[in-house]
C-alpha cells in the first residue's frame, strides 16, 4: 500500500475506503455500493473523517443537515461498509478493518458535543466488533488520531494557523502511524501518545468501573437515610 497516497487522499476526502489501494468517496450511497465488489481483498481502510460541510458548533446552533451529515458519515457509513465487509471476511477468515475514531471519542468540549458523541459510538462498535471476531482470522484495529492535518478544521471554522503546529500530526504520518500500530498487533492505536502506560492504566480504570456497576444494590449514597 502507497502510504503517501492514503495520506494525500486523507486530505482530499470526507471518508476514505480502502481496499487493496482504491479510494471510495462514501458520501454518497452509490459510493458504498460501488467498493462492495472488492471484499476479495486482504484488508478494508476505512478512514472517516466528517465532510467538508460539518462545522463545529454547539449542539443549539448546529443545523439538521450538518448534525444528519455527521452522524450519515461517522455512524452510518462506517457501520454500513464494516457489516458489508464481514461476510467475506469470516467466509474465508482472513481479512482486516481499521476504524479510525478520534481521541475526541474519549473527550467533548462545547462545540464538539455531536462529533465526539459520533467518534464515541465509533470506539464502542469497533471493541465489541473486536469481542466478537476474537478467535477468528479477521482483525479489526481500532485508531484514535489527535489533531491531524487535513481538510476537516478549516471546514469545521479551526483554521490549523490557529493551532501549535507542535501539536498537529501529517495526515502522511498519522497513516504511517495507523499502520505501525496495525503490523505490530495493536487492537487499539493512539499515534499521538508516547506513553502507551497511560491508555493502560485508563482502559483498566475503565473496566474495574464497568465491573463495580454489576450490582442490583443502590450505592449507600443513594439510599435514605
Amino acid at each position: 500500500m502507497d502510504r503517501q497516497a492514503v495520506g494525500e487522499d486523507l486530505q482530499r476526502r470526507p471518508i476514505l475506503a480502502v481496499s487493496g489501494r482504491e479510494p471510495v468517496d462514501l458520501a454518497e450511497q452509490k459510493s458504498l455500493r460501488r467498493c462492495q465488489p472488492g471484499w476479495d481483498q486482504c484488508h478494508v481502510i476505512q478512514l472517516a473523517k466528517p465532510a467538508r460541510s460539518t462545522a463545529q458548533r454547539s449542539t443549539n446552533n448546529t443545523s439538521d443537515e450538518n448534525a444528519a451529515s455527521t452522524i450519515a458519515l461517522n455512524i452510518t457509513a462506517l457501520t454500513r461498509l464494516t457489516r458489508a465487509a464481514l461476510p467475506a471476511f469470516l467466509s474465508r477468515n482472513a481479512g482486516a478493518i481499521i476504524n479510525i475514531a478520534s481521541v475526541m471519542a474519549l473527550h467533548s468540549l462545547p462545540i464538539t458535543s455531536l462529533y465526539s458523541g459520533t467518534k464515541g459510538y465509533v470506539v464502542n462498535f469497533s471493541r465489541g466488533l473486536q469481542e466478537e471476531l476474537a478467535g477468528t482470522g479477521v482483525r479489526l484495529q481500532l485508531v484514535l488520531p489527535a489533531a491531524t492535518a487535513t481538510e476537516f478544521y478549516e471546514f469545521a471554522g479551526m483554521p490549523l494557523s490557529a493551532f501549535d503546529p507542535a501539536v498537529v500530526m501529517t495526515a502522511e504520518d498519522m497513516v504511517d502511524a495507523a499502520l505501525a500500530g496495525f503490523d505490530q498487533g495493536e487492537a487499539i492505536t493512539l499515534p499521538s501518545v508516547h506513553d502507551r502506560a497511560l491508555w493502560e492504566t485508563y482502559d483498566a480504570a475503565r473496566a474495574t468501573l464497568f465491573a463495580a456497576t454489576q450490582t442490583g444494590e443502590p450505592a449507600p449514597r443513594y439510599q435514605a437515610a
